[in-house]
């Protein structure tokens, strides 16, 4: 049986089943669950709002589908000509001041949504941002909507360029107000290999495969960031974090989203 077929919107004929599925695996295709798995409290996108907005009335809201680890529901104001996005931290509650700094030290070079107010409300963290139309990258490039994916990828590729410029005085992580905190390789080497004996890693994977991965962290150690990788990494740069929509006919890209995981890199 020939299991070849046209890849949508691609133009690539000839793709085996095992290479689709490679596709949406790199895709992050029902990656994202947290509008299945997470119930929001009764009222608490109401309350939220009002906090951040106590003289506007909230007119309606809705789930916006995706993101792994955050809640991202798209809000209208009464009286306000654009929505807003109410972003809701479920996993890293200071990567909401982080996104909200780098945002204003990027605005100028790459699309980014500015936040426009933090709160807390029963223990979640949460951010105002602004509303970027448009679609996922990732669900133009596996729909069937016509595009030129030589522009648009061209279009991507000098967007890392200016994201790659930002350079800081020394590798390291990002605390929450956007300080280096100084770390060199060998204490990334030493986390991940902290990780594999993480009681939840333990009780989910093999001793095979933990092995496996030690073996491949030993293997791939050059590979790892260099202690001059001073430019600034999105961390999760790939289509479904990157925004698309048709202006004048031609499909441009509109916004970069979820900073969470921001580093360093080369």
């Amino acid at each position: 049986m020939d299991t070849s077929l046209i890849l949508k919107g691609t133009g690539i004929r000839g793709v085996s089943l095992h290479h689709v599925k490679a596709e949406l695996v790199m895709f992050k295709v029902d990656w994202e669950k947290t509008s299945i798995t997470y119930q929001r409290p009764e009222g608490m996108v109401a309350t939220m709002v009002q906090g951040a907005y106590p003289n506007k009335t909230l007119v309606l809201h809705e789930l916006i589908a995706g993101g792994c680890a955050n809640l991202n529901i798209k809000i209208q104001l009464q009286d306000e000509n654009h929505p807003l996005i109410l972003r809701i931290y479920l996993r890293d509650k200071d990567a909401s001041y982080r996104e909200q700094k780098l945002a204003i030290l990027i605005k100028e070079t790459v699309p980014v949504p500015l936040t426009h107010y933090i709160g807390e409300l029963e223990g979640y963290r949460f951010a105002i941002t602004g509303f970027m139309p448009g679609l996922s990258l990732r669900d133009l490039l596996l729909g069937d909507v016509p595009h030129d994916l030589g522009t648009i990828m061209h279009e991507v590729g000098l967007i890392l360029s200016r994201i790659n410029a930002h350079e800081f005085s020394e590798a390291g992580l990002f605390d929450k107000e956007l300080e280096v905190i100084g770390c060199k390789s060998s204490d990334v080497i030493k986390f991940a290999q902290g990780c594999l004996h993480n009681k939840t890693v333990l009780s989910v994977l093999s001793p095979e495969v933990i092995s496996g991965i030690q073996k491949a962290i030993e293997q791939y150690v050059s590979l790892l960031p260099a202690d001059d990788g001073k430019h600034l990494v999105h961390g999760d740069f790939d289509p479904a974090n990157i925004l698309v929509n048709k202006i004048d006919g031609l499909w441009k890209v509109t916004g970069i989203l979820d900073w969470e995981c921001l580093t360093f890199g080369m």
